[in-house]
C-alpha cells in the first residue's frame, strides 16, 4: 500500500512541477515583455530580483492551476496505462487513490497561505542574500482625509505609506457649528502612535466659543480670552486672531491615521493581506461603499489558500472514471467547468463590490459550488 501511495504522490509531483515551471516560464516571458526597458537599463541581478519578487505575488493562482492540471494528467495517465483499473480490481477504493493527491495539494495550500503577504519577501531576501528589494514602495499623491466625528479635514500632496511621512499638508479644524478653530499648513509631517509631528509650517488660530488657539513651546494651547492684538481690518470674527510660523509642531492629541485613506488610492489587487486588514480595521466609516472592493479582495486572498485543495478535488471528480475516457474529453469537460467557475466568480465579485453580497459570500459561493460538485461526483463513482 505504501508503494502505491508513494507512486501516486511521485507521479502527481512530476506533473505538478512540469506545469508549474511551464506557467512560470510564461510569466517570465511576460515579465521580459513588460519590463524590457528596465531589463536593458539595469543589471541582470537587479532584474532577476524584481522577477523573483513578482513571481511570489503570482503563486496564489499558479499553484491552484498547476494542482488542477497535474491531477487531470496524473489520473488520465493512470487510466491510459490501465493502472487505475488494476487498483480498482485489487480492492483499492477511489478515496484511497485520491488520498496522496489530496495530501500533496494540501501542502500546496499551506505554502500558498504562507506566501499570501508578499511584503515579507523583501526583508527576507535582504537578510538572507543581501539583496535590495524595496519595490512597490507606496507613495500616494494628493488625497484628502475627512474625520467627521472630530470635525477635521486633512489634505496631502504626497504620502509615503511605509515611512508614514507626508508632504504638502493642510489641516482644517472646526467646532460643532462648522466655524474654524485653526488651520495648519506644513511642508512635511510624520505620523506615529504618539500623534503627528509637523515641520516647517504656518499656524492660524481663530476666535471661538472655546477661546483662541495659539502655539506654545511647539504645541497647541488655548486661552479663554484673546490677548493677541487684532488688525482693525480683521475685526470680522472669521479672520484669524493668531498667526505664527513654526519649525516643529507636535500634535499628540491628534491621532488621525492617514494610512487607510492613502491605501484607498491603490487598487485592491496591489495591496497585501496585512495592508487590507489595516485599511478595513482602521477606516472610520465601517460600511462605506469605498471599502467594499477591499473587503472582497481580503476574502479572496483568504480563499486562495484552500483553492489548491479544491482544484485537485474538482480535477479528481472530472477525471476519475471506471470506464476509460480520452484525454480530449476530460480536457473539454475541464474547460467547461473552469469557464463556468470564472463566470460565476466574476458575477459574485460584481455583487460583492457593490455591497449586495457580503464579501465572504461573494468570494465563497464559487468555491462552495466546486466543493459540492466534487463531493457529489466522487460519491457517485465510489
Amino acid at each position: 500500500m505504501k508503494i502505491i501511495t508513494r507512486y501516486l504522490a511521485s507521479e502527481w509531483t512530476k506533473w505538478f512541477v512540469l506545469f508549474f515551471l511551464a506557467l512560470y516560464s510564461l510569466l517570465f516571458l511576460q515579465f521580459l515583455t513588460d519590463y524590457s526597458t528596465e531589463f536593458y537599463a539595469n543589471s541582470l541581478s537587479i532584474c532577476l530580483q524584481e522577477f523573483i519578487y513578482l513571481a511570489f505575488s503570482y503563486l496564489s493562482w499558479l499553484f491552484p492551476v498547476s494542482c488542477f492540471i497535474a491531477t487531470i494528467f496524473t489520473i488520465s495517465n493512470l487510466g491510459k496505462n490501465r493502472e487505475l483499473l488494476a487498483m480498482d480490481a485489487s480492492g483499492l477504493s477511489i478515496f484511497y487513490i485520491c488520498r496522496p493527491i489530496l495530501i500533496m495539494s494540501f501542502l500546496c495550500c499551506v505554502f500558498s497561505w504562507l506566501c499570501k503577504d508578499t511584503k515579507d519577501f523583501p526583508s527576507f531576501f535582504d537578510n538572507s542574500f543581501g539583496w535590495s528589494l524595496e519595490k512597490n514602495v507606496k507613495e500616494t499623491k494628493s488625497f484628502h482625509m475627512k474625520i467627521d466625528d472630530k470635525k477635521r479635514t486633512w489634505y496631502f500632496n504626497n504620502y509615503d505609506f511605509h515611512k508614514n511621512e507626508a508632504h504638502g499638508i493642510y489641516l482644517y479644524s472646526y467646532d460643532e457649528k462648522g466655524n474654524d478653530l485653526f488651520r495648519i499648513k506644513a511642508k512635511t509631517g510624520f505620523f506615529s502612535d504618539e500623534g503627528w509631528e509637523l515641520k516647517d509650517g504656518y499656524f492660524l488660530g481663530f476666535l471661538t466659543s472655546m477661546g483662541t488657539p495659539f502655539l506654545s513651546k511647539g504645541h497647541i494651547a488655548w486661552e479663554s480670552y484673546p490677548t493677541i492684538e487684532q488688525d482693525p481690518l480683521d475685526s470680522d470674527t472669521f479672520s484669524p486672531r493668531f498667526k505664527k510660523e513654526f519649525s516643529t509642531l507636535y500634535l499628540p492629541e491628534i491621532k488621525d491615521d492617514a494610512r487607510p485613506f492613502a491605501l484607498l488610492r491603490t487598487e485592491p489587487k496591489s495591496l497585501s493581506f496585512g495592508e487590507l486588514n489595516l485599511l478595513i480595521s482602521d477606516f472610520p466609516s465601517e460600511n462605506s461603499s469605498q471599502v467594499h472592493p477591499y473587503r472582497l479582495r481580503r476574502a479572496q486572498l483568504f480563499w486562495n489558500a484552500p483553492a489548491c485543495l479544491l482544484a485537485a478535488l474538482c480535477a479528481l471528480a472530472i477525471s476519475i472514471n471506471r470506464q476509460q475516457s480520452s484525454i480530449g474529453i476530460i480536457v473539454g469537460v475541464s474547460i467547461i467547468w473552469i469557464s463556468g467557475f470564472y463566470m460565476l466568480r466574476t458575477f459574485c465579485d460584481a455583487l460583492g463590490e457593490k455591497g449586495i453580497l457580503k464579501e465572504w459570500q461573494a468570494s465563497g459561493i464559487p468555491f462552495a459550488v466546486i466543493l459540492l460538485f466534487s463531493i457529489v461526483q466522487l460519491w457517485r463513482k465510489r
